[in-house]
């Protein structure tokens, strides 16, 4: 799997935040620990993490972001109180497109359950991994092991970061070393002892009954028994049987080992995925409610596709083609567009939404124009009609027809045949009429229009 471009968003307080985004289909925003740690660009050299995340890619649009003050993100931020961290995910969210979100945050699910609790129409669905909810007991006597680190924690920070990674996954895990640098280089230390303090101290108990949406916990069966000093599961398993309690719809997936390394266990990923394609299916119109059998069909095609391998090289023409296969899955996921298949140099997708369809088009020509780097020149095409489906395909004359409309377009055009104009009539777009034209090998006539994707949409005034 490629290495994800890092992108950055300044959200209000002028915090820069990293994020990457990765493969296709709805979007799950994706914390592989909580406020206080984490470090992208770092997590790219475990194989066993990356090879988790490469399958979830395939069913998932993966936001993966760095915390304020850790990673790539901005360092050295005085304000990590917990509604901080939620402005962060917001903004990001926003910045995005996401209306709706599924959001796993692994350690602290302080952030996931209030962001879910306070947002409750921005997220879908809550992915939780050895949750801690309530705040820290002051009064509760430190273990042998937390003494030694916070002895170790005030003397050497090196020192700290290879206890604190053996404490969460243990003495002879493969996932130690790594873990421990990243701890090491994906923090300072004062940052890390400022946020770990606001989180050990927040307590989101009396906000659990507020989450409405489907929640996963994963957690393992036993306690780490590197980090306790006795082994207590039921005080291991005590908050995420409170949230089995509280919440109206959750479920439990109890992983055997010890470890703290979720993330990266093969056993974990299974869970979330079969729990993403339930919340799915629950969410799926039926009878009355049911989606029409309209499917907006969206081909698209990268022109001059053939020159740029032949001039770039493989290696280089991959790369480009590579970039233009993250624009494409990234707008797809933002505007509910489903991907069909890829052809190499293009794209056939389906939407339920004309003005999704439209508004995915603009989103598109709009990236491919501003990006720099070799010029990517896509022209697309969209009809409208009720395709026969075939397992994950669509077949037909309305298929047919949207694929010979692209073929018609020029570079950077966007054409649609008049049905498709004719559904968002007063919804703000603007077109060209390009006349009737016979598209090959069909019989009759079609009216085409060209989309003026430069021009600002606006919903229509009421009279």
């Amino acid at each position: 799997m490629y290495v994800p471009q890092i992108r950055y968003i300044e959200v209000d307080d002028g915090v820069s935040i990293a994020y990457a985004v990765f493969g296709s289909g709805p979007p799950l925003f994706y914390a592989f620990a909580g406020p206080g740690l984490s470090f992208f660009d770092f997590e790219w050299k475990n194989p066993a993490l990356v090879e988790q995340y490469e399958v979830i890619a395939r069913e998932r649009t993966v936001v993966r972001f760095d915390w304020r003050n850790s990673g790539l993100s901005s360092r050295g931020v005085e304000d990590v109180a917990p509604v901080a961290h939620l402005r962060d995910l917001l903004a990001l969210q926003d910045h995005l497109g996401y209306q709706r979100i599924s959001l796993r945050i692994h350690g602290s699910a302080r952030t996931g359950i209030r962001y879910a609790a306070t947002h409750p129409d921005r997220v879908s669905s809550l992915i939780l991994s050895s949750p801690s909810v309530t705040a820290a007991d002051p009064n509760r006597l430190p273990t042998v092991t937390q003494r030694f680190t916070t002895i170790a924690a005030e003397t050497d920070w090196r020192l700290f970061a290879r206890v604190f990674a053996v404490s969460l996954a243990g003495w002879d895990s493969p996932e130690t070393s790594w873990f421990a640098k990243l701890i090491e280089t994906g923090v300072r230390p004062s940052d890390f002892y400022r946020t770990v303090a606001q989180a050990n101290a927040d307590d989101v108990s009396g906000l659990v009954r507020n989450v409405r949406c489907p929640v996963l916990v994963i957690q393992r069966r036993e306690p780490p028994n590197y980090f306790y000093d006795t082994l207590d599961p039921e005080a291991h398993l005590a908050d995420s049987r409170m949230l089995m309690r509280e919440l109206r719809n959750a479920r439990l997936a109890l992983l055997e080992g010890s470890t703290m390394m979720i993330s990266s266990d093969p056993a974990a990923t299974p869970c979330l995925l079969e729990f993403l394609r339930s919340v799915d299916a629950d969410a799926t119109p039926t009878g009355a409610d049911a989606a029409s059998p309209i499917r907006l069909i969206f081909f698209t095609d990268l022109v001059g596709h053939t020159e740029m391998m032949q001039r770039l090289g493989d290696a280089k023409g991959r790369e480009v083609l590579r970039e233009h296969e993250r624009i494409m899955r990234e707008a797809l996921a933002r505007h509910s567009g489903g991907e069909i298949k890829t052809m190499g140099d293009g794209f056939m997708a389906s939407f339920n939404s004309t003005q999704h369809a439209l508004e995915c088009a603009v989103a598109l020509q709009r990236a491919f124009e501003d990006r720099d780097g070799e010029p990517l020149s896509v022209r697309i095409g969209i009809n409208a009609g009720e395709p026969i489906v075939e397992e994950s395909d669509l077949f037909g004359s309305s298929v047919i027809a949207a694929a010979r409309i692209a073929a018609h377009a020029r570079g950077r055009q966007v054409l649609v045949s008049d049905v498709v104009r004719q559904l968002v009539t007063g919804k703000g777009f603007r077109f060209e009429d390009l006349g009737e034209t016979v598209l090959k090998g069909m019989d009759e006539k079609v009216r085409i229009w060209e989309l003026d994707w430069r021009l600002e949409t606006s919903p229509p005034t009421p009279s």
